[in-house]
């Protein structure tokens, strides 16, 4: 006879008796606190339990529910992350949003926004399961262009610029032990996605430039292009680490720029303009696969509206990539970051207020890849 179902012969053999017994036993077995010396029979035991439930899936909480236009086929379950009265400290409808970027795993949102009582732009961290906003920039200072460390994301870098000129520093999401990662008027910090490499952007001989260094190498960061025709800004590196894509302004027009890059990241190759002088293009994510590219463009809107290009499909020898429109709602839509799991993309519109003087609000959406 198996030894469980002996007990439970004993057990029921023995009535109440036996049925105490076996309860006695469970609450053993589940790690029950034991019973103190002067505690009266009868007392229930206790059980603690620190288990969390794994097995649900992360979802994003955070914002509302909101509708999008009808032929934005490739966005689902749009939220708007800056609707007033999220959370205690969250991010308002008064609140302008320049852009964010993704944490690592997809689900934090380092976040570039002027809130009310900032006197500047500052970076935030938004836990996208709650809608919790922590700062991460010093309130006295104007920070820009955040991204998260690499590959592990416990840190946020971003620019910090002040009378004394810009420099890229990293701190912790709550903005504690804050540390210069690149001085010297270091700005727009762009990570590869194992750490090893920053992508910045200096002024130097007059015109602004894309850098890179080895992070934890002393001496000086290495110029990619020394281009004197374009302004370089707004750097974003491939997740596969052989691509970067930037814009380049040339007033009064931005133009969107990518170049493959070797292992380590030392020169820019096979630099392509991806626009023309006919339209101005915003800042630009890579999609997950590596070889897709977003970007914010006025060229059938004003206000901007966002598209992807595929990098590696053409029409024909020396033609220019195909691009596809993402966004089609009133207000514009700019800013695109696509998020490293490839299951959402976060972007700043005007959608819900769609006023030229409107603050621009945060919103992620579910991508479908294939509508």
């Amino acid at each position: 006879m198996r030894p469980l179902a002996r007990l439970s012969d004993r057990c029921s053999s023995r009535g109440s008796r036996g049925t105490f017994a076996l309860a006695l036993l469970c609450v053993s077995a589940c790690g029950a606190r034991p019973a103190a010396k002067d505690e009266k029979l009868g007392k229930i035991p206790e059980v603690v339990t620190h288990a969390e439930p794994e097995w649900l899936p992360f979802a994003i909480r955070a914002g509302e529910r909101t509708e999008s236009d009808s032929r934005e086929t490739h966005l689902a379950e749009l939220r708007d992350l800056s609707r007033e009265g999220l959370t205690k400290g969250g991010l308002t409808k008064d609140g302008d949003v320049a852009g964010a970027t993704w944490s690592p795993d997809s689900r934090h949102l380092a976040i570039e926004a002027k809130l009310p009582g900032d006197a500047h732009s500052q970076v935030y961290v938004m836990d996208l399961g709650t809608g919790a906003l922590s700062r991460a920039s010093q309130p006295s200072v104007e920070s820009t262009s955040p991204t998260f460390s690499r590959p592990e994301g416990a840190r946020v870098l971003f620019t910090e610029s002040s009378a004394a000129g810009r420099r890229v520093v990293s701190t912790k999401s709550d903005g504690s032990d804050a540390k210069e990662v690149a001085g010297a008027d270091a700005a727009d910090p762009a990570l590869f996605v194992d750490g090893s490499s920053l992508l910045f952007v200096r002024t130097e001989s007059g015109s602004r430039d894309l850098f890179v260094q080895a992070l934890g190498e002393q001496g000086p960061a290495h110029r990619l292009l020394g281009d004197p025709q374009h302004d370089e800004a707004r750097p974003v590196t491939s997740p596969d680490r052989t691509r970067i894509a930037w814009i380049g302004t040339k007033k009064p027009k931005s133009v969107l720029f990518t170049a493959r890059v070797g292992s380590p990241p030392r020169d820019a190759l096979r630099v392509e303009a991806l626009s023309t002088d006919l339209e101005s293009v915003g800042s630009a994510d890579f999609l997950p696969d590596s070889h897709r590219l977003a970007f914010a463009s006025d060229r059938d809107d004003p206000s901007f509206e966002i598209y992807i290009v595929d990098l590696d499909e053409r029409f024909g020898p020396g033609a220019p990539p195909r691009s596809v429109r993402v966004t089609y709602a009133g207000g514009g839509s700019q800013a695109p970051a696509f998020a490293p799991d490839g299951r959402h993309v976060a972007f700043v519109s005007r959608r819900n207020d769609q006023r030229a003087s409107a603050p621009r609000s945060l919103f992620v959406a579910r991508w479908v890849e294939d509508p």
